[in-house]
């Protein structure tokens, strides 16, 4: 189990406390009011169990600078709430239950007095109850860092580690081959999916195949503000965290996103590459759409699943959703996209978002994985992760074999560990989680295994520079080829203090969310 999201340090041992000083202190000497106000704790402490179980279910944690980012920007457009109505129930009834409890003390424990009672200053010992609740240290903790502002030798840190890109770096040398690049994100799949046998033996085979046949590298690490779609496919691409402070400046306008960032998007422009995005679901969520359209992507080159359905004239839904496209349809459209571009003569960037490995517990196509099936877990997640292994083998192979293969670059990685859901009661035994990041070249066939730390930060400037570009770094990312290039990470002792840092340097951030300036303006 999390250590946020404990059942015991979340609700049984608080209430259980709660409910043992409220029954010990009922005597006709408290006064009335007195009484009243305690009542209200079994009901505040249900509605904190509450919240803390829903931050456990949507990112697996406490309160988080991404969700702090959320808050600012929004979560965007999203389909229906249907599939959330189990979690709303659960919701509802809680709260039903919070109520329900202040009745309960009201009517059977305040009004009954024992025969032995204790001093009413023992209510005191509800206070610790309240302020100790792992949800309540959760908000001081984060409080404190968004309002601290960071000192001289912080700001210098800061700017020592934010590595802008020059135009001279990543404008690919005359001579060199302008490689296509696919970059795929796989929702959720982390690496212990398809390389940890003991948990997961042949859940991923083909996957497992691909990364020993090409250049994988095994120890990518995760931050909590990189831990959902849109904040690690960013970080990835930008080399930047999402942390945005609300300090009333024009980058608080949701039409805008990272405008002072320089992303891959932006760099591949510049040396004339097609760029193009596809996700399975909508482009709104999550402003995804807002995030391409400003770094490199033209508005007619984002494909969301009701545009690909428009232009197929087709109803392609999600099983299980009513909304969405399964991963099939859309690596059938990823492989008509290249197709139709490697017939131009412009290279080409491909970002894909797939979606049936979306939490909780993933989105069966029953059409097509009728016939698949993994017996070592109940949950449905893993049987969803087998079938889509078919798919990204099938696809491999179609590129493989296509004319354009050796002008082109597979790129295979996870957008995040996977979250909350059915299936994290197997991973939080794997002690040391890592993201896939796998490059497929089928010119060079290079099969290097490169254990090294990294971040998401690390990824995009490793890609160009595998590509051709002579760029070693990129914001908060490095070059990961490079022997003398460290990640970041490998600065500070943990993930954890490396989160700590990045939002001890919260306001900082702001640079990149102020309007655009040009490299020369930029400090």
């Amino acid at each position: 189990m999390d250590q946020f999201f404990n059942i015991y340090t979340t609700l049984l041992v608080p209430l259980g406390t709660t409910l043992i000083i409220l029954t010990a202190v009922r005597t006709q000497h408290t006064p009335k009011w007195v009484l009243r106000l305690a009542s209200l704790v079994p009901a505040i402490l249900l509605i904190l169990f509450l919240i803390s179980y829903l931050l456990f279910f949507f990112v697996g944690g406490g309160i988080n600078e991404m969700i702090l980012y959320h808050l600012a920007m929004g979560f965007g457009e999203i389909n229906r709430l249907s599939d959330f109505y189990p979690l709303m129930i659960f919701s509802g009834g809680l709260i039903g239950g919070a109520l329900l409890s202040y009745w309960a003390t009201r009517r059977f424990i305040l009004p009954y007095t024992p025969k032995k009672s204790y001093s009413p200053w023992l209510l005191l010992g509800l206070i610790p109850t309240l302020i100790f609740h792992p949800l309540s240290m959760n908000l001081r903790t984060v409080g404190t860092l968004y309002y601290s502002q960071p000192s001289d030798a912080e700001i210098a840190q800061f700017d020592a580690y934010d590595k802008r890109p020059q135009k001279a770096e990543y404008l690919l040398p005359e001579g060199v081959k302008k490689k296509n690049i696919i970059y795929l994100f796989l929702e959720g799949v982390e690496r212990q999916f398809y390389a940890n046998d003991e948990y997961f033996p042949e859940l991923m085979p083909n996957l497992k195949h691909i990364a020993n046949d090409h250049l994988e590298f095994t120890n990518i690490k995760q931050l909590n503000i990189t831990s959902n779609t849109i904040t690690g496919t960013v970080a990835s691409q930008c080399a930047i965290p999402l942390i945005n402070r609300n300090t009333g400046h024009e980058r608080n306008k949701r039409n805008t996103f990272l405008p002072n960032g320089i992303c891959m998007g932006d760099m591949l422009k510049e040396n004339g590459y097609h760029n193009l995005f596809l996700t399975g679901y909508l482009q709104t969520f999550t402003n995804k759409g807002i995030f391409y359209t400003q770094h490199g992507f033209s508005p007619e080159e984002i494909y969301d699943y009701p545009r690909m359905n428009a232009l197929h004239n087709h109803q392609y839904v999600l099983d299980s959703w009513n909304g969405g496209m399964h991963d099939y349809d859309l690596f059938a459209f990823m492989k008509e996209k290249v197709d139709e571009l490697s017939q131009q003569e412009a290279p080409y960037f491909m970002v894909i978002n797939t979606l049936d490995t979306h939490f909780e517990d993933g989105h069966v196509d029953a059409l097509r994985c009728q016939d698949v099936h993994y017996d070592r877990y109940k949950y449905v997640m893993p049987r969803v992760l087998h079938c889509l292994d078919g798919i990204i083998e099938d696809f491999y192979q179609y590129l493989k074999h296509h004319e354009s293969a050796d002008d082109t670059l597979l790129v295979i990685a996870s957008d995040h560990l996977f979250p909350a859901g059915k299936i994290t009661s197997v991973l939080l035994n794997i002690p040391d989680r890592t993201n896939t990041f796998i490059v497929v070249d089928f010119e060079k066939m290079d099969n290097r295994t490169i254990d090294k730390p990294g971040l998401a930060f690390d990824e995009g400037v490793t890609i160009l520079n595998y590509a051709g570009f002579p760029l070693e770094a990129q914001h908060f990312g490095r070059n990961l080829l490079n022997e003398d290039n460290e990640s970041i990470y490998t600065d500070f002792n943990s993930v954890t203090e490396l989160d700590h840092t990045l939002s001890r340097w919260g306001r900082l951030f702001s640079r990149f969310w102020l309007p655009k300036q040009d490299d020369a303006s930029h400090k």
